[in-house]
């Protein structure tokens, strides 16, 4: 509220919920954008001439009572509760404020407080320079709340002048009282009578001053000849500073004055080319008679006024919002008019922009097939372009506001005014679709409805605009399709069901297949393994025997002929080369470190074995800790890298080999790389690979081949089955 201590007073309960929904944002408060979405209501036009016929009886007779008798009309006209004037001063700290001068109403007592310049509805008022509506202003502005009745709404407006130094203004305490624009021309006319009779008061108060202070007392004339002068001198710079045209006329309506302004808005270069014209004579034809009414209605000690055309003398169009008031002298006698004329050009200009941009909305919006429509904010429809009218066979009254609620299938009333509601809270566009009834065959056809939000200033919404576009045969052509979609879709289904039978099937088949090889690698595993051991037992024994019985033989040698010797000696070597080969098949067969001592230790003995039969180096990475793993598992492992090895020495013309082995918590990996000339990965996979595949396939492994010029890389991974490790058994 008040920059300045203010009576004590005790907080209503509605400033208590004020205080409780303070905002940080002017906008949130500011709702100027309002004015023009609320009804108008009818001027009251008697009533209001007979309150200025009133003040002007009041600035002739007791001038010092004029501003509290211009206040109590504005509560009176606006149905508001208080209403004030604030004058903007600067304080002894050299701060400026807006001094309360003058209250009338529910906040009177709160006279002579003051708000600061750069902080309050006046401040922002005076820097737009244009009225401005506040909701709940002590949301913003905090010490508003001291008061001890909220303000609820507050309608400011500037005092006329190019630098106004103040504002008028009205405010209501409850929630019924929502100002419009009609209160906004009440009050900027009584801002324009304000400033225009403070001037005047001015004026006349330093005249009546001087004449005083000559009769009373000579020897002061000088002083008084001074104070004149400064007063009117202050008076002629408060008509200089009027953003109005202020021209003063003698009885005989001859032009006597203008001010500078008021010479620059109607583009008079020298005042001398225009001084004691005619001032009826500057208005057209058909205006004369609202003028004449005007300047009667002044003499008779009213404010007369008119709204007229009237160019300027340079010939350039203008419009004109015109107030005529008397110029009285210290005996009450009407000694010269005063009109002050407001250019109103834009505002006109922009009128006629409105109307030529309504009218050319509303024969576009006939020449659409689709129905158009708008409404206001709160979702009240105000027109219908004439295909609505055609398709419905209703009338704007009838279907105005929610009426068109007729016109829908009762079935989607309820649907439509659901979105509809949720589309006025949010702002989002409205979409829907629904049934119409056409008047001309009494027939429901669906229609697709889409409206979107207008908005003003601050992004809030002004109006609403909407078509209705009919899309039955699409609808029906949707019907169709989604029917033979269905059916459609039924035959796949049933397609889809075979197929899932016919993949069980196979799966089945192939998991059949995937059993019974396993099944033959197990059983080719031990067959190797019961032959390895055969020729190990049975070839291997047999064999040395015949070497020891050749050693026999070869001692006895001096009792031999030289060719008995020399075949014996080849026999005894042929059964030794025969005894290596047959470890070495008993080996590749099955090792027999692989049950004896495990894994790690087979390939090591396999790859020892490797390197020195072939010209193959081949580099072995293998924890000592590996650790032994089931039985079959061995196996695979050990024929993996078996078969690796074997290919590289049978194809890839590689030098080197390195054989890779780990064991990690969940997995065995393997890899085997080579730098040989590699191979296609497109070319089918040999007997080997296959093999290779269906081994590891056995355990839900997985195999990867990465080969190019470079060489080739072959890794396989392998699960750990949570089983505990089984020991072969001799």
């Amino acid at each position: 509220m008040p920059h300045q201590p203010m009576p004590p007073k005790t907080p209503a309960n509605d400033s208590q919920h004020l205080r409780q929904s303070l905002c940080n944002s002017l906008d949130q408060i500011l709702i100027t954008s309002d004015l023009g979405t609320r009804p108008l209501r009818w001027p009251m036009l008697e009533k209001e001439s007979r309150a200025l016929n009133a003040l002007a009886r009041i600035m002739a007779d007791e001038p010092l009572q004029l501003v509290d008798t211009l206040l109590q009309t504005a509560l009176e006209l606006c149905h508001a509760d208080t209403a004030g004037l604030s004058v903007l001063e600067t304080t002894a700290d050299g701060e400026q404020v807006f001094r309360w001068t003058h209250l009338a109403g529910v906040l009177k007592d709160y006279v002579g407080g003051a708000t600061p310049r750069n902080h309050s509805p006046c401040g922002v008022t005076l820097d737009r320079n244009a009225p401005q509506l506040f909701k709940y202003p002590g949301r913003y502005f905090h010490y508003f709340n001291d008061v001890s009745t909220p303000i609820v709404e507050g309608l400011v407006i500037p005092l006329v002048g190019e630098n106004p130094s103040g504002t008028i203004w009205i405010v209501s305490h409850n929630d019924r009282t929502r100002f419009d624009m009609e209160d906004v021309r009440i009050m900027t006319s009584l801002a324009a009578f304000t400033g225009s009779a403070l001037r005047m008061i001015h004026l006349l108060e330093s005249e009546r001053t001087a004449r005083h202070n000559a009769e009373e007392e000579a020897a002061n004339r000088k002083r008084t000849e001074i104070t004149l002068r400064e007063s009117e001198e202050f008076t002629r710079r408060i008509l200089d500073s009027s953003s109005d045209c202020i021209k003063v006329l003698d009885l005989d309506f001859h032009l006597k004055y203008i001010s500078p302004f008021g010479m620059k808005l109607m583009e008079v270069d020298d005042f001398s080319h225009c001084e004691n014209a005619d001032w009826r004579s500057f208005w057209q034809e058909a205006d004369r008679p609202a003028v004449l009414a005007a300047v009667e209605q002044a003499l008779a000690g009213g404010i007369g006024t008119f709204h007229a055309f009237c160019p300027t003398m340079k010939g350039t169009p203008k419009w004109w919002d015109v107030v005529v008031t008397a110029m009285k002298d210290g005996e009450g006698r009407v000694v010269k008019l005063l009109s002050s004329s407001r250019d109103v050009t834009e505002r006109k200009r922009m009128e006629l922009q409105q109307q030529q941009s309504i009218e050319k909305f509303e024969t576009l919006a006939d020449s659409m097939p689709q129905m158009i429509w708008t409404a206001r904010p709160d979702g009240f429809l105000d027109y219908y372009n004439q295909r609505w009218f055609d398709y419905t066979g209703l009338t704007l009254k009838e279907t105005q506001g929610w009426g068109w609620k007729q016109t829908q299938h009762p079935e989607d009333v309820q649907g439509t005014v659901d979105k509809w509601m949720i589309s006025l809270a949010t702002g989002e566009p409205f979409e829907n679709e629904m049934r119409f009834l056409r008047a001309s065959d009494q027939t429901w056809r669906w229609h697709f409805t889409r409206a979107v939000a207008v908005r003003g200033e601050h992004g809030k919404v002004v109006q609403w605009v909407g078509t209705c576009t009919d899309i039955h045969d699409r609808k029906n052509a949707e019907e169709s399709l989604r029917q033979a979609q269905a059916e459609l879709e039924e035959r796949v289904e049933r397609r889809t069901a075979q197929l899932r039978q016919e993949v069980t099937v196979r799966r089945q088949a192939e998991q059949d297949l995937r059993t019974l090889t396993g099944r033959l690698l197990t059983l080719r595993d031990a067959e190797q393994r019961r032959i390895a051991r055969d020729l190990h037992d049975s070839a291997g024994q047999l064999l040395t025997a015949t070497s020891m019985s050749l050693a026999l033989v070869t001692n006895e040698a001096s009792k031999i002929g030289p060719d008995a010797v020399e075949a014996l000696a080849e026999a005894t070597q042929l059964v030794q080369e025969t005894i290596k080969e047959v470890r070495i098949v008993s080996h590749l067969l099955h090792p027999p470190l692989l049950d004896e001592a495990g894994l790690p230790s087979a390939i090591k003995e396999y790859v020892e074995g490797f390197s020195q039969r072939g010209d193959v180096k081949v580099d072995l990475f293998v924890r000592d800790d590996f650790g032994r793993l089931p039985i079959e598992l061995e196996t695979t492992v050990f024929r993996v890298i078996q078969e690796c090895l074997t290919n590289i020495h049978r194809h890839s013309g590689s030098p080197t080999a390195r054989v890779t082995l780990r064991r990690l918590p969940q997995e065995v990996q393997i890899e085997v790389a080579d730098k040989g000339k590699g191979f296609a990965a497109e070319k089918p996979p040999g007997v080997g690979l296959r093999g290779m595949r269906e081994r590891i396939g056995q355990f839900g492994g997985e195999l990867e081949i990465h080969s190019d010029n470079s060489g080739t890389t072959i890794s396989a991974r392998l699960p750990l089955a949570k089983t505990s490790i089984q020991r072969r058994t001799a």
